[in-house]
């Protein structure tokens, strides 16, 4: 018999160290205790990955390995390992079974009949509702924090370093001064040279400066637009200024979207920008935004973009910019 082992576990639920070495360890000697031999190929294990979504790479490797045919019994340590929504455990389940393949859970007896299918389906309503219940109380704390001008997250805007809590002192963001730097250089750039979003990205990338998300390899103008119309450059972060929602049945991810200003938390943080800079700022990119000579076409044909950054995503509220399907010779649309 073919066994395989999928194991999970996500940041924001555990704490120890050893959680998916401890469901592991579990799952090895429940498979040893039945003679049943156990290949590294087949232990699949996402590690910091939410049971929210069913996007995790592991799982993925293990639904392609079910569907070829390539195992036999997948154990896994608890139906939560699967998913905190009942919905995708029964999904799971239902597809592994079309498969022929069983899962046993180790922490309940397999589902062979009514009463044990209703057990199962009781602990996936169960695991939802924790969930839900944990991710509400999470929300409000975080809330609570912000209220009290406290960052409720290690991710700080770039040019600031985020100082984690000690026995004395509260949470705190600082100023990064090799950031800082950077962030000043990009508004001499912009205001002083005149250079544009796509100029400053290129020298960034060519000088191997780390990006915002700390990798070196390659800037993006719009990660250069984000910085230089950045309000928090002036002195206040705002918190809770986007809202998340569950993806539909057209997405694979969250939605996101702004909420009304009023709802903003602001939390005071040292300025790196003057006004008058960021205002100057400001100016110079609506003013580019509006001059139909600084457009940039695929295929150099101004008429082609006549709508560019005129026509706004009806999801996100970005103005969206003009693509080409294939390298200049297929057809131009409009993407966010």
């Amino acid at each position: 018999m073919r066994v395989a082992i999928y194991a999970r576990v996500s940041d924001d639920q555990q704490k120890e160290k050893q959680t998916v070495e401890s469901q592991l360890a579990e799952v090895r000697q429940f498979a040893a205790d039945n003679n049943w031999a156990l290949d590294e190929q087949h232990i699949y294990v996402d590690d910091g990955h939410s049971g929210f979504y069913l996007d995790r790479p592991a799982l993925d490797r293990l639904r392609d390995a079910a569907r070829d045919g390539l195992i036999d019994l997948l154990l896994v340590h608890d139906p939560d390992r699967f998913s905190r929504k009942y919905a995708y455990q029964v999904l799971l389940l239902e597809e592994f079974q079309r498969w022929g393949v069983e899962v046993r859970f180790l922490k309940q007896p397999p589902p062979d009949n009514p009463e044990q299918r209703l057990l199962v389906q009781i602990q996936g309503v169960i695991a939802e509702y924790e969930r839900a219940r944990i991710m509400e109380r999470t929300r409000r704390g975080r809330l609570f924090w912000a209220r009290q001008g406290r960052p409720v997250s290690a991710k700080v805007p770039f040019g600031y370093r985020y100082l984690r809590r000690n026995h004395n002192d509260p949470p705190s963001v600082e100023v990064d001064s090799a950031e800082a730097e950077v962030l000043r250089q990009i508004f001499r750039r912009h205001v002083e040279d005149r250079w544009s979003s796509r100029q400053i990205a290129l020298e960034l990338t060519a000088l191997r400066v780390p990006t915002p998300m700390g990798k070196a390899s390659h800037w993006d103008p719009s990660s250069v637009r984000l910085i230089l119309q950045s309000e928090v450059y002036l002195g206040t972060w705002f918190l809770n200024r986007y809202r998340r929602s569950s993806p539909d049945s057209g997405r694979s991810r969250p939605h996101v979207a702004e909420r009304p200003r009023e709802e903003w938390i602001p939390i005071p943080v040292p300025a790196l920008i003057d006004a008058q800079l960021f205002a100057k700022a400001q100016e110079i990119l609506q003013q580019r935004q509006q001059d139909p000579d600084s457009c940039f076409c695929p295929l150099r044909h101004p008429d082609a973009c006549l709508l560019r950054r005129l026509v706004v995503c009806a999801s996100c509220k970005y103005k969206m910019a003009v693509l080409n399907s294939n390298a200049g010779r297929g057809h131009l649309y409009y993407w966010c």
